[in-house]
């Protein structure tokens, strides 16, 4: 398995594992189980955790593809910066999550501000993992470049 091939599998992590965790979280909040509002802050952990093995792997995988044919280099710039925006979120999250699993540990169901608080969080890090992946998606994929886009980047009239 290469670098490339081993990004594009983990930066799957952080997107789909923050929504999932916090529609859990949601739930559980609605709900008041306190067992399950653990659950989504142990997963915000893991998930802070699998952000280090993206990052880390991102710039190998850049290195990989850079000259490859059909590679939109400029992209590869906007998905480090995008991607590192999401990292530092993501660890911030994974942070705020294990303190609050210190704090309330036990049937202690979280405070409510503490939890919509939690969530908030996570809707950033959901917007800014989501923007990381559609920016690393311009990388190799010309089918979800605009016309425009798709001229600018080799050299010709949009299409």
């Amino acid at each position: 398995m290469s670098a490339a091939h081993l990004h594009l599998i983990l930066n799957h992590v952080p997107v789909l594992g923050t929504f999932f965790a916090a529609t859990i979280l949601a739930i559980a909040l609605v709900l008041r189980h306190p067992a399950f509002q653990k659950v989504a802050l142990v997963f915000f952990v893991g998930l802070g955790l699998s952000g280090v093995a993206v990052y880390l792997s991102g710039e190998r995988a850049a290195a990989a593809i850079r000259l490859l044919p059909g590679i939109a280099v400029p992209s590869i710039q906007g998905h480090e910066e995008a991607g590192e925006a999401a990292f530092v979120f993501l660890s911030l999250l994974g942070a705020a999550a294990l303190l609050l699993l210190i704090l309330y540990r036990g049937d202690r169901p979280l405070p409510l501000g503490a939890g919509i608080g939690i969530l908030f969080f996570a809707l950033i890090v959901l917007i800014l993992a989501a923007r990381a992946a559609w920016i690393g998606g311009h990388i190799r994929h010309p089918e979800i470049w605009s016309g425009a886009a798709i001229g600018a980047r080799h050299g010709g009239a949009p299409t």
